[in-house]
Formats: structure tokens, sequence, C-alpha cells
């Protein structure tokens, strides 16, 4: 397969065996494939997306920013490519190892907490940039000694008043928690439906309190060792 980057430097990748199976192939959705490149990944885009993907102007904004946690196109040159006719077809980012939700629920309550106000301190940055963030899903998360948004494919610029864009990115960043601790008490209750009680009675926890954002309300109200001990006390 055939990119170029912006530059109209030729970059070839085979991604196919004799055998015609996938290599190196580490996820695939409605917007692309994602491919394993050394530290990075490359996200090709599907001819026609089930979905929305990122376009070019978002794009190289977000190669400018610096976040810590959302993983953004990279700043090398071939971050960006695009096919014979000029079309973006493609973006690489850096590539994290994922140890799965039990990484999580094991993880020192502090460091939990510092990463998810890395998280929210992405948010900023981002939202200050005019960039709407979606899709904070739990699919499009990866844990690695801490919290990392992997699928930025639905971004997107806007021309807006800054704080309500990051306003609604925080709604985005608070669903995208409660997701995760709905996922992570999975792993302890065989029970789905004890799951779902658990994290509707934490948020109604969270609306009570009268905090802004559900980091927030971590950063005050986990006050045990890790996020298993928690889940395990809320009955």
């Amino acid at each position: 397969m055939e990119f170029y980057t912006k530059d109209g430097k030729r970059v070839n990748y085979t991604f196919f065996s004799k055998l015609g199976r996938f290599f190196h192939i580490v996820g695939s959705g409605d917007e692309g494939f994602v491919f394993k490149e050394g530290d990075r990944v490359l996200k090709i885009h599907h001819p026609i997306p089930l979905k929305s993907v990122l376009d070019e102007d978002t794009a190289v904004k977000l190669t400018k920013l610096n976040t810590q946690r959302v993983l953004l196109p990279g700043k090398e040159n071939d971050s960006l490519l695009f096919d014979g006719d000029g079309n973006f077809v493609a973006y690489k980012s850096k590539y994290v190892k994922n140890l799965r939700i039990r990484n999580l629920l094991n993880l020192d309550s502090q460091r939990l907490k510092e990463e998810a106000t890395l998280l929210k301190e992405d948010v900023l940055m981002l939202s200050n940039a005019n960039i709407l963030m979606d899709d904070l899903l739990f699919q499009n998360f990866v844990f690695h000694y801490g919290i990392y948004l992997v699928d930025v494919g639905s971004f997107r610029f806007i021309f807006d008043d800054v704080l309500s864009i990051y306003q609604q990115n925080m709604k985005e960043l608070d669903r995208g928690l409660m997701e995760i601790m709905y996922y992570a008490d999975r792993v302890l209750e065989s029970d789905s439906w004890a799951s779902i009680r658990k994290i509707s009675q934490i948020y109604s926890y969270y609306l009570d309190s009268g905090y802004m954002n559900v980091v927030d309300f971590m950063n005050e109200e986990i006050k045990e060792d890790s996020l298993e001990k928690y889940l395990i006390k809320i009955r």
C-alpha cells in the first residue's frame, strides 16, 4: 500500500503476509484499521468509513499540541499520510501497550487520581485550541499504569466559545470515566446489573456532591488504596 507525506515523499507498507493475513494489526473499527509500527501505530481510514473520521485540518492542528494522556497524531514528517490524489487517509500516533482494565484496578489510588487529572489538563489544552472531543468510550482507552485515550478520530476543530467547548469536553470525559469504572467493576462483579446499580449509585453521589466534574469528585472521594478497594466498598 502506497502513501505520501505532505511534502510528497512516498511511503510504502506491506500489511499482508503470503497467507493474506493482516500483519501487526492491533485494532479495527468503523473508521479504519490500526497497525503497530515500532513505537507508533498507523491508523488507516476505510475507503468508505462507517462514521466520520479525523479531517486534515483538525489533524494538522492536533500535531501542534503537546498532550500527556490523549495520544494525538505525532509531529514527525510522516505522521499524516495522503493517497496519490492528495486525500488525507491515515495518521500515526504513539503506541501504548494495553494491559487491560485489571491494571487500572490495581493502580495506587494516588496514581489513579494523577492520571485522571492529566486527562483533565489535556481536555483544557484541547478546548483552548477549539477542539471538540467525542467518542470517549471505554474501548477507546488503554491502560498501562495510567489511562490513555488512543482514538481521536471523532475530534474536530470548531468555531465556538472556548468555555462552551471545555464544558462539552468535560462532560464527555465525565462519561468516559464513569464508563471505565463500570467496566472495572464488571471484573469484580459476576452480575452486570449489580455493576449498573453500583455505578448509578456512584454517579448519584457525584451529582449530589457539588463537584464540577468527575475528576474533582474522584480526587476527593476515593480514599481507598486502589480503585478495586473503592468499588468493593460501594455495596
